[in-house]
């Protein structure tokens, strides 16, 4: 999965999260569940990243 993928599903998850935390409040297992997916991929996505920077 590249950047722009990863990108695209983060900012996904994150409106998911902020709709799941509206409705059910911010301790609600599902709640939970959805922000350590998207923990998940942004450490993904952040992993990708820093693989691709060159090293010094």
């Amino acid at each position: 999965m590249g950047n722009e993928d990863l990108l695209q599903k983060m900012e996904r998850e994150r409106r998911e999260l902020h709709e799941l935390a509206e409705r059910y409040g911010f301790q609600h297992q599902c709640v939970i569940s959805k922000s350590m997916q998207l923990d998940q991929t942004l450490n993904t996505f952040l992993r990708t990243k820093t693989e691709q920077e060159p090293s010094v």
